[in-house]
């Protein structure tokens, strides 16, 4: 897979796009169409205590329906917290079903994606989403952490959904104040090895069409 074709900056994030994402999808529009229409925003941990499968009343733009129901958000399930490496060093094998996201946190390598590792209180998060019709297919070095894989329920409305999931996900690794981490008591999952979490974490989202990377934005949110 070729490397990033160019780079740019939007709110906070550095977005690094692939040649994939000018790909006619077949009715002469491509995938960068769709991003540039987006409401990508900053990572705001303060404004998602809670994970974007309930209702969240601090963001009104974010749809209810039938009172409990939100279309834009995404599915909480197959969660594991002893996540693929059993041995240092060793590859792991990750597939993402289309239409799911993955998300990992802990220090992982990964071709043509990237890498990162936990130090100096800043810990890793990664989050794959694949918007195409076929499985990804990835494989690297994901140390045992914490991940979820699970359906997102409008490809239309992603940027609501990442935004959420990566905000709260930064919440909890920070251990902010939540339903998860109240106030008090150590953070859930020790982030960075530590009861208090992490200082700040390295985010890295990447959105896929099978195994052709089409867009990747990486960002950083600090205590």
């Amino acid at each position: 897979v070729a490397a990033p074709s160019g780079t740019t900056t939007s709110e906070g994030w550095e977005v690094s796009w692939f040649s994939g994402a000018d790909l006619d999808r077949g009715d002469g529009s491509t995938f960068r169409d769709t991003v540039e229409e987006w409401n990508w925003r900053r990572i705001a941990p303060e404004m998602w205590p809670t994970f974007p499968n309930v209702p969240n009343p601090l963001v009104p733009d974010f749809r209810v329906v039938n009172g409990s129901e939100v279309p834009d958000g995404l599915e909480y399930a197959m969660e594991e917290t002893n996540f693929c490496q059993q041995v240092a060093g060793e590859d792991c094998r990750v597939p993402v079903a289309a239409r799911h996201y993955f998300y990992f946190t802990g220090d992982y390598s990964v071709p043509v994606i990237g890498a990162c590792e936990e130090g100096d209180g800043i810990g890793c998060m990664l989050v794959i989403v694949n918007v195409g019709e076929v499985t990804a297919d990835f494989t690297g070095m994901f140390a045992q952490g914490f991940r979820l894989h699970a359906r997102y329920w409008n490809g239309g409305a992603l940027d609501m959904a990442i935004w959420a999931l990566t905000s709260h996900g930064a919440g909890s690794m920070l251990n902010l104040d939540s339903p998860l981490n109240p106030d008090g008591i150590a953070n859930a999952g020790a982030n960075c090895s530590v009861p208090t979490g992490c200082d700040g974490v390295h985010v890295r989202v990447v959105f896929t069409s099978g195994n052709e990377p089409l867009v990747m934005y990486t960002t950083a949110v600090y205590r």
